[in-house]
């Protein structure tokens, strides 16, 4: 079955992101936040987001509480109405994490499949239980009333361009290619989902942030090789992942997830490249996300013939990889 990469222009993911960066100024985002920022959040929901919680923009790989709870959570969730949004916030404050998987059971097998229930609890579960349920709503009113009072109209004037967006990645980057199978030829491993979507936002200047399972956020204005680039990457990391999280690398990825998620990312960078080097095609990334992942991705190349021999699984690869970087 051939597993397809779609485009989708939501206007809720979008939102959400517009919100968070309106209220906090460490978030990626589009240079047009610096100068209207102000103007768009009122000063009272302002103070909302300065008493309540700020997005920890730690440079971390892994997630944290807030950003679960604030946009990954409710963006995977909800569909692309603010009524849809609406309703998950409800839930969530009702019945939390367990209670979205079975109001919508085709996600709830998706999020299965993205890892299992005991990390489902840990990094989104009790991100949603240690926020108070008035604080949940407060910010559900705020989302709603921003919509309301400006976005609906704003997001009419910002599609055109994210729509050229997808035309151009489409027609110029992906229909030539089956990346999924690529990646699931290279690895010998399987795509855990029947397809991966990218969500094109508009706020931020971010590529690749996940909104759980098949689903992932990059920035649509920025160069469309390097859109590619990381949309190629993230289903590499999608793939990766599935390794992680059982087996030998189970209790290390549960004590340490920073660390060996770093390593996957890393891995997914090289593999990435080897994946598109013969084609030619311009990834537009790797001299910045080399930088990022230096360490990982030298320690990888120490042992990266034997994994093209077949002498190492990936698995293995990365096992050893996280134990010459705890020696």
């Amino acid at each position: 079955m051939v597993k397809d990469i779609e485009f989708s222009l939501n206007p809720i993911v979008n939102l959400v992101l517009h919100v968070l960066c309106c209220a906090d100024p460490t978030f990626p985002r589009k240079p047009v936040y610096d100068i209207k920022a102000e103007e768009w959040l009122l000063p009272e929901e302002r103070r909302f987001f300065e008493k309540n919680f700020k997005l920890e923009q730690t440079g971390k790989v892994s997630t944290t509480a807030h950003f679960a709870a604030l946009l990954q959570v409710p963006t995977y969730f909800a569909s692309d109405s603010i009524q849809s949004l609406n309703e998950t916030f409800q839930v969530m404050v009702e019945i939390g994490l367990e209670g979205l998987k079975k109001k919508f059971p085709e996600k709830g097998v998706l999020v299965d499949a993205y890892m299992p229930e005991r990390f489902q609890r840990r990094i989104f579960g009790e991100p949603i239980l240690s926020e108070s349920a008035e604080t949940l709503m407060q910010y559900s009113e705020i989302l709603d009333n921003v919509y309301g009072r400006h976005y609906r109209s704003y997001w009419s004037t910002i599609v055109p361009e994210m729509e050229d967006a997808a035309k151009t990645l489409v027609e110029e980057h992906v229909e030539d290619y089956d990346v999924i199978s690529l990646w699931e030829e290279e690895t010998q491993l399987e795509f855990p989902y029947p397809r991966f979507v990218v969500e094109l936002a508009d706020p931020i200047k971010t590529l690749g942030t996940s909104l759980m399972a098949e689903r992932d956020t990059f920035s649509s204005w920025v160069p469309k090789e390097k859109i590619f680039g990381m949309v190629s990457h993230e289903v590499g990391t999608h793939i990766i992942t599935q390794t992680l999280e059982e087996g030998p690398l189970g209790r290390a990825f549960e004590q340490d997830a920073e660390k060996i998620l770093r390593i996957g990312e890393a891995l997914a960078y090289l593999i990435n490249l080897k994946i598109w080097r013969d084609t030619g095609k311009s990834l537009g990334y790797s001299g910045g996300f080399k930088a990022a992942f230096g360490e990982e991705i030298q320690c990888l190349e120490g042992r990266w013939g034997e994994w093209e021999r077949g002498a190492l699984s990936i698995t293995d690869l990365i096992n050893k990889t996280y134990e010459r970087m705890n020696n």
